[in-house]
């Protein structure tokens, strides 16, 4: 079983379909940019956002979606914890220099 939900985006609201796979990630463990968010962060337009935490960015088509893990649990269980798409597909895992403790 999974919890599919509609997550805002942290920063514009949007709403996107997310997918936590078992059950193992609560809703408060991650954080959700849409694909629009993204492509300004990644052009410097958003300066004044800058997150500094392991993340894994999502390719659905020609969209990209960021899921922050705010947790171990979250980094952990990260490759399950996607936009809710059948079409979905790993497209960066970037743990910000960071490893979670055991």
């Amino acid at each position: 079983m999974c919890d599919i939900y509609s997550e805002m985006c942290k920063v514009c609201g949007k709403y996107i379909d997310m997918h936590l796979g078992d059950f193992n990630t609560e809703r408060h463990e991650v954080m959700v940019i849409c694909d629009e968010c993204v492509e300004r962060i990644n052009s410097n337009d958003m300066n004044d956002v800058n997150f500094i935490l392991p993340y894994v960015e999502w390719l659905i088509d020609d969209k990209t979606i960021r899921v922050y893990s705010l947790t171990n649990n979250a980094f952990d269980n990260r490759e399950s914890n996607h936009p809710n798409e059948s079409n979905v597909k790993l497209l960066k895992d970037n743990r910000c220099g960071l490893k979670w403790e055991e």
